[in-house]
């Protein structure tokens, strides 16, 4: 939900793209752009993939400007496992539940927090 936002909060789409979305009892604006939308299922279906599999400690989003390839804004998204343990080489070696535990208020709370922090 983070990657739309931020698509939608700096202008990377027009607003007439986005439209709301029921997310976790939270009105999300998501693309309807199918480019887009095609776009990020498939990236952040692998993602899913790595986080299945507890692959993934974090993930980069990295805006550029498409003619001289600066890089105009990064975001890093950390990734953290419920109940994980973090070792010295900062690799996850918990055994973790499949499924989450957190109550729909704690995610809702982050949900929150991320976008405060994008706007």
């Amino acid at each position: 939900y983070g990657i739309n936002s931020i698509l939608y909060q700096r202008g990377i789409y027009p607003p007439e793209t986005f439209e709301p979305a029921d997310q976790f009892g939270m009105a999300i604006l998501m693309s309807t752009d199918e480019k887009i939308k095609t776009f990020l299922e498939t990236v952040l279906g692998q993602v899913e993939e790595w986080l299945t599999q507890k692959k993934v400690q974090q993930v980069t989003l990295v805006i550029t400007n498409v003619n001289t390839k600066e890089i105009l804004e990064k975001w890093d998204f950390k990734v953290a496992y419920e109940g994980a343990v973090v070792n010295e080489t900062g690799s996850n070696d918990a055994q973790l539940p499949d499924v989450g535990t957190k109550d729909l208020q704690t995610i809702q709370k982050e949900i929150r927090e991320v976008i405060r922090q994008i706007t």
